[in-house]
């Protein structure tokens, strides 16, 4: 069942807009259902090297933000072709920050996850953005959403297991406010395939907000952009075979005398829970490595949520 439910009134609804409408047709549609916005503020020397140099940091008050946006799309369709099955609803997930050129503010894209291959492919294709496919499942529970996702590719490693719902009513942002700033964006950045920038210019109604309640049970979206701590160990010991590996991480399991065994498996659990994880490397006779990588995103976060938007 594909929805056909777009809104083609928000076009004339433009008062809320920073500058004009584009004077050239739009291109395409789309609809955002069951959508988090969740923020967290980053280190702006960290995220400098991490951004193309034509683009501006936009900062809120001197801090840089990073977004991770789960969402359930439809009406994806471009313009005079109308939504067809399996190709215009489907499962997406951005992990973006802020910029701005030429004094418009937009967004900057680091991953764009999709459940639906064909959209990959065409928006690789037409605009050069990062998309990768990814493996989907968006399920309603109460009124709010568990939304897992797992990129197809051979790492893996760029996973969001996460359950949110709102816990207030919608409300519009107030204009100087941190959630004016982190979503109402009327373009998007990018390079084309030569290198040079470009902006896609985007329109949609004012953001009507929830406050969210938001479990992120696993995040490793950001470990690929770069966002994220490694924090390598390595000896030159005795080495260990893959059967020792295997067990090192297990609870009551040790190679020493004295011990619980409980310590690494401890590590791990806790590794694990704040969305990261642990790395082995051994060969017998050859010394061990142990990388633990983390994502690099603090404690505080911004979590809003908004039910449906077009």
């Amino acid at each position: 069942m594909v929805a056909h439910d777009f809104d083609s009134s928000i076009l004339s609804v433009v008062a809320h807009r920073p500058w004009p409408m584009p004077e050239r047709p739009w291109i395409m549609t789309q609809t955002w259902r069951d959508l988090l916005f969740a923020h967290w503020p980053i280190d702006v020397e960290l995220l400098r090297p991490l951004v193309p140099d034509p683009f501006e940091l936009d900062l809120f008050q001197g801090e840089a933000w990073l977004g991770i946006v789960p969402f359930q799309m439809s009406n994806v369709s471009l313009r005079g072709i109308p939504a067809l099955p399996w190709v215009s609803e489907f499962p997406e997930l951005n992990v973006r920050t802020y910029v701005r050129m030429a004094d418009r503010p937009g967004v900057y894209f680091f991953s764009l996850d999709a459940g639906n291959q064909l959209a990959v492919k065409t928006a690789r294709t037409m605009l050069n953005l990062p998309y990768f496919s990814a493996s989907m499942k968006v399920t309603p529970q109460g009124r709010g959403v568990l939304y897992e996702s797992r990129r197809d590719d051979e790492t893996g490693q760029a996973e969001l297991v996460t359950t949110y719902r709102p816990i207030g009513p919608p409300v519009e942002p107030a204009q100087g406010s941190l959630e004016y700033f982190l979503t109402e964006r009327y373009c998007l950045y990018n390079l084309d395939r030569a290198g040079k920038p470009y902006r896609l210019e985007i329109h949609h109604p004012a953001w009507r907000l929830q406050l969210a309640e938001a479990e992120l049970v696993r995040n490793t979206m950001a470990e690929p952009s770069g966002s994220s701590v490694r924090i390598a160990v390595r000896d030159e010991g005795v080495g260990m075979i893959a059967a020792d590996i295997e067990r090192m991480f297990q609870p009551f399991q040790s190679g020493f005398r004295q011990g619980s065994g409980l310590g690494l498996a401890i590590v791990r659990r806790i590794v694990t829970d704040h969305g990261g994880r642990v790395a082995v490397q051994s060969n017998p006779g050859a010394g061990t490595e142990v990388t633990v990588t983390l994502p690099a995103l603090p404690a505080r976060a911004q979590v809003d949520s908004i039910l449906r938007s077009a």
